[in-house]
């Protein structure tokens, strides 16, 4: 009996999808000086199609689409859904009148969503970035010896998250998800003082952490359809039976008026009288039969979802290398001097408590609009016991989108998903008594393909820091292209 309905070039492109994205765990995305601190640049939980919009979702959910903005999402899937992505970056670092630029693009994530029962049991595993550290920064200071000093930092890696998440949904309208993540990955970090007096020793400190350990998130999704009333199939009989019965009610009562105008006679005819009696009797009767019968109540076109995310603090296992070293640079040669070293000592890094909290919006097939609030307690951040001087930070996030037609029509253009989104937070950085924000402004486009897969496009232009006190602020152009494959699997064919 055959359960797989695949054709070989379905599954070569998978495979090299799957391929690539394994692989993207080792590039790191990140080029800022900012990424310094805490544990770097934390990552959009976001899949392109979701970063059209700002980046919001947390109540969203779809049947042809897999969304970890929340993890109780994924109860609705209906399809073997296969999502991969892709994203570049263009950035301009400005600090007192000088500026710098950078890019790069590398392979984002992959994840795998399938219905276990569809309406009740989804789940969804994959790859994707946690946090990715890349900087090279330096500068250069006179000390009371007048000797010049050249200070230099720098740092790459990043941690990356193998996830599987599973949502069930115990009632209609309520589904409620766990997402369970190994982080893994190794943040690189050096430290430099070089003088320009060869007689003076240099210093260099390297630090090394390595990551390995779970970490759990939850979310709750409620999701509630507005109710329209229409008469039911009894309300419409009994107004057609009142129809005809008023119809004979005016004719005998024009008959009755008439009979009792008549000269010849001294009263209305008894006959018509009784007639006209025993139709009130049955219209009193019908009218209180119809006020028995409820109407009926069928969804409508518009419906509201509240979605709800939270982790509460982890301490996450690693391990920290260190080298502390003096060296001397005479002709080109340089003379180490360990003074030192730390190798794979066990610790944890207390990672926040955060949550989030959603609101989507949607009128049929067409509209749907949502917006996303979360904020994370780093202030509670520790690395090796050693805490650190980070803020709480905030994010907020509103995206809508809008397809004029749907996939009923021919027109393709009116297939198209076209998305527009906005997002403004604190990171969770103060520096020199300035809090860092960040905002963007993003677009998206959702374009079909066969069946319901479809390529989504996104970008967006924003800004983050300042240029108060001697900080950078950073201007960048983001872009990104993912993938949704959609398909029956494990269906039983007729045919052995």
């Amino acid at each position: 009996m055959k359960y797989f309905r695949r054709t070989l070039p379905e599954w070569l492109l998978f495979s090299c999808f799957l391929f690539y994205s394994l692989n993207a765990g080792a590039q790191s995305s990140t080029n800022s000086p900012y990424s310094r601190f805490g544990i770097g640049d934390l990552q959009s939980q976001s899949l392109i199609k979701q970063k059209g919009m700002g980046g919001s979702g947390i109540a969203s959910s779809s049947l042809y689409n897999i969304n970890l903005n929340n993890p109780a999402s994924l109860s609705s899937l209906y399809l073997t859904t296969f999502e991969v992505g892709v994203s570049g970056n263009y950035t301009q670092y400005q600090s007192s009148g000088r500026e710098q630029s950078s890019g790069g693009a590398s392979f984002n994530y992959f994840s795998l969503g399938f219905p276990i029962k569809y309406k009740k049991w989804g789940t969804a595993f994959g790859l994707l970035p946690f946090s990715n550290t890349g900087y090279n920064i330096y500068g250069y200071q006179v000390g009371s010896d007048q000797v010049v000093q050249k200070h230099s930092y720098s740092g790459s890696g990043g941690i990356n998250q193998f996830f599987l998440a599973n949502a069930w949904s115990p009632a209609k309208g309520v589904s409620v998800g766990l997402n369970t993540s190994y982080l893994f990955g190794t943040i690189t970090e050096d430290r430099r003082v070089e003088f320009s007096d060869p007689t003076y020793l240099n210093t260099r400190v390297t630090d090394g952490a390595n990551y390995g350990d779970f970490y759990f998130s939850g979310g709750i999704l409620l999701t509630k359809d507005s109710l329209k009333t229409e008469a039911s199939d009894s309300i419409k009989y009994y107004e057609k039976r009142l129809r005809s019965v008023g119809d004979s009610l005016t004719v005998y009562r024009n008959w009755v008026n008439r009979s009792a105008a008549d000269s010849t006679r001294t009263s209305a005819d008894p006959v018509l009288v009784d007639i006209l009696h025993a139709l009130e009797t049955e219209q009193a009767t019908l009218q209180a039969q119809k006020q028995g019968v409820k109407h009926r109540k069928k969804p409508g076109e518009w419906s509201i979802a509240l979605g709800i995310t939270s982790s509460l603090n982890s301490n996450i296992n690693a391990s920290q290398d260190r080298l502390s070293e003096s060296y001397q640079s005479i002709g080109g040669i340089i003379y180490p001097d360990s003074v030192e070293y730390i190798n794979s000592k066990n610790g944890v890094v207390r990672f926040p408590f955060s949550y989030g909290l959603g609101l989507t919006v949607r009128k049929g097939g067409q509209w749907m609009f949502q917006t996303d609030f979360s904020t994370q307690n780093w202030e509670d951040f520790s690395k090796f016991g050693e805490k650190d001087s980070l803020q709480n930070s905030w994010n907020l996030a509103a995206g809508a989108q809008y397809t004029p037609k749907g996939r009923i029509v021919k027109s393709y253009l009116s297939r198209m998903q076209y998305r527009i989104g906005f997002r403004y937070g604190e990171s969770y950085l103060q520096l020199r008594e300035n809090r860092i924000t960040e905002y963007a402004i993003s677009i998206g486009l959702g374009l079909p393909m066969r069946t319901f897969s479809a390529v989504h496009l996104f970008g967006e232009v924003g800004s983050r820091g300042t240029l108060d006190n001697s900080l950078i602020r950073e201007k960048f152009i983001r872009f990104g292209v993912g993938i949704t494959l959609n398909d029956r699997w494990f269906v039983k064919t007729p045919y052995q």
